[in-house]
């Protein structure tokens, strides 16, 4: 093989490796998912959208815009972790400053604690690995219901 179609595989197996640890394909640890029964997820979010989410109880699931593998995972809804209170502005002040998060800063305005969710919910969430170390916690499906949704301050 000549340098430039070795160069070409490896250049292309960066992209496949980017794209891949991007998408949210990994499923929980059992530990995890009762970190997440405990003390709830977070998704941030406009402040027009968190007004509808409170007073329809539930959040919607959309496709990824994104080009790559995670457009075809079908409607999801990305969410994060919570620890604590301090931890919730330092991740949107982090998430904010992510290239398509520059153009949608209003997205990170508000931020929503979920919490009370079902054996069901709970199988239907996964996880990123690899490049891309956010700790994002995505629900498989249209809509995700938890019980409780309160706004936090950021």
């Amino acid at each position: 093989m000549e340098a430039f179609d070795l160069y070409m595989i490896f250049l292309f197996s960066i992209i496949v490796i980017a794209y891949i640890s991007h998408s949210p394909l990994f499923k929980l640890k059992s530990s995890k998912l009762e970190e997440i029964t405990q003390k709830g997820l977070i998704h941030y979010t406009t402040k027009e959208n968190a007004e509808r989410i409170i007073n329809d109880g539930f959040l919607k699931g959309q496709k990824s815009d994104l080009i790559g593998p995670e457009r075809f995972l079908g409607n999801l809804v990305w969410t994060y972790q919570y620890e604590d209170e301090f931890s919730v502005s330092e991740r949107a002040e982090y998430l904010s400053t992510r290239n398509k998060a520059k153009k949608n800063k209003e997205n990170f305005k508000v931020c929503l604690k979920l919490s009370g969710f079902t054996e069901n919910d709970l199988k239907k969430l996964r996880t990123r690995k690899g490049v891309i170390r956010d700790n994002a916690v995505v629900y498989y499906g249209s809509k995700l219901q938890p019980q409780k949704i309160e706004i936090i301050n950021l």
